[in-house]
């Protein structure tokens, strides 16, 4: 067995699904591209996304108490490293990433994305260098690639997880077990 570490043992917990978390507040929009982002609880529905402590999109969301995940495909790649290479604090990045109207919340969803989940802020945790922004989920789309049947997206068609760094997986086939 190889030892890990401390400060690198979070990749053993990768590949991540790849989404883009959007936000606004006072008429500033942004976007940022997420892998720590995960649901917590059924009932209620809540989610909680990792936010670095000095991002951009943490004041946004501290300010409007809302967020959007969005989960992504591998075709929108090169979108998601724009969206990461340059802080929304100094420059807009409409030209990068275009927002679609969310149904219950002033954040923006992703057009393009595989679908958008709204939610509003319950409680901010403190975690290291990130916040853990803790979210009820008030909605949720999917626009491509997902099943409402079976509730999982289609084989061949989903989202892209991020491995680390700027490496990506795609999703192989479906196994059950």
């Amino acid at each position: 067995m190889q030892r890990i570490p401390p400060w690198r043992a979070y990749r053993l917990l990768h590949p991540k699904m790849v989404t883009v978390i959007g936000a606004a507040h006072e008429g500033r929009v942004n976007f940022m591209p997420a892998s720590w982002v995960m649901p917590v609880s059924f009932d209620p529905p809540l989610i909680a996304a990792a936010i670095g402590s000095e991002r951009y999109t943490l004041e946004l969301v501290r300010g409007s108490g809302e967020y959007t995940v969005n989960p992504v495909s591998a075709d929108m790649l090169d979108t998601v490293m724009r969206l990461g290479a340059a802080s929304g604090r100094t420059m807009d990045k409409a030209g990068i990433a275009r927002p679609a109207a969310a149904l219950e919340v002033g954040a923006p969803c992703l057009e393009g994305a595989l679908g958008c989940i709204e939610a509003r802020v319950e409680k901010l945790v403190e975690a290291g260098d990130h916040v853990l922004a803790i979210a009820r989920v008030v909605a949720a789309r999917a626009w491509r690639c997902f099943d409402t049947s079976s509730f999982m997206y289609r084989e061949g068609c989903g989202p892209v997880y991020h491995a680390g760094g700027d490496t990506f997986m795609l999703p192989g086939r479906l196994v059950r077990a």
